[in-house]
């Protein structure tokens, strides 16, 4: 859908989309707002991230820096990921967890940042 709206090569976010929670099979999930608050826990992260990333081929490894990078196809790959969320904390509000409201409003926010940023790859309809 992200490719009807924007310009950008879609293989490359595949790439980086297949890629860019590989490490997290080794490190778990580590969510945004806590590397946020921690980021000396932020950069062990990304140390431990690289690490861990030595031991898959190379289009995997090429995929997490494209994600990582400032690609128009990393910062695609974000917004998926921020849009993915979004549908994650909406269930939850649904179901009555209240604490996910602070979580929301912050994940707008990213939101609202990545589609400033994705603005000159725009399709003109």
């Amino acid at each position: 859908k992200l490719h009807e709206d924007y310009d950008f090569d879609l293989g490359k976010a595949l790439q980086a989309a297949i890629s860019h929670d590989i490490s997290e099979a080794d490190l778990s999930d580590v969510t945004h707002d806590v590397k946020l608050k921690f980021p000396n826990l932020a950069n062990e992260i990304s140390l431990a991230e690289s690490t861990v990333l030595k031991k898959y081929p190379p289009a995997v490894r090429e995929g997490f820096l494209i994600f990582i990078g400032e690609s128009v196809e990393g910062i695609i790959v974000n917004l998926a990921d921020v849009i993915q969320v979004q549908q994650y904390l909406s269930n939850e509000i649904a179901l009555g967890n209240a604490k996910m409201s602070s979580i929301e409003n912050q994940t707008r926010v990213r939101r609202y940042a990545l589609e400033q940023e994705l603005k000159p790859y725009e399709r003109s309809e």
